[in-house]
């Protein structure tokens, strides 16, 4: 056997390898790799799939088309002018409490042997006349002190009474409701 010198077994022990540069290099490589990837689906989206929606939507144009051509030029202002009319008519339902809280008002207070034929509305004073008919003269009363008793009316007046033919009462009544009524949205 050879004999070594005590210091070069000892530098031997102690020698470091020299640093490894490979690890850099796989990052770097798949780097490129997933740019490259990154830049594959990015031309596949740009030149394939945004002009299959051109396409799409120019097809979408031409159906359009040849559908306003299929419909006739009065059908198409009669139903531009029934549409206008159905948006305007929800607007005005939607910022007017009136039909609402009335309506409400009627379901919640009738009798069930009484129900109205006509109503008028008078804006002075929230007036509000209803004629209706009622089974037998108890069912109107008894529908009278349920009208008495509501505290969303000022007053509950019978104008007018009679009997028909059939045995009936015909009525009218004046209502005069309170100042907040018709402006409090319906419950």
């Amino acid at each position: 056997m050879e004999q070594r010198d005590p210091q070069t077994v000892l530098a031997d022990q102690f020698v470091v390898d020299a640093p490894s540069v490979g690890l850099p290099w796989k990052l770097m490589v798949f780097s490129i790799i997933l740019f490259i990837f990154s830049l594959f689906i990015f031309a596949g989206i740009k030149f394939g799939y945004a002009s299959y929606l051109s396409q799409q939507q120019d097809k979408l144009k031409a159906d359009t088309v040849a559908l306003a051509k299929k419909i006739n030029p009065d059908d198409q202002a009669k139903y531009v002018n029934f549409y206008s009319q159905t948006l305007n008519l929800r607007k005005v339902l939607d910022r007017h409490q009136f039909s609402g809280n009335l309506f409400k008002f009627l379901e919640e207070k009738t009798a069930t042997n009484v129900y109205y034929t006509n109503a008028s509305y008078t804006g002075e004073g929230g007036k509000v006349t209803l004629q209706g008919v009622a089974a037998t003269s108890e069912a109107l009363v008894q529908q009278l002190s349920v009208f008495d008793s509501s505290p969303e009316l000022k007053s509950a007046v019978l104008s007018q009474m009679r009997f028909t033919e059939a045995g009936m009462v015909s009525f009218s009544i004046d209502f005069e409701f309170r100042d907040n009524f018709f402006e409090s949205p319906a419950l």
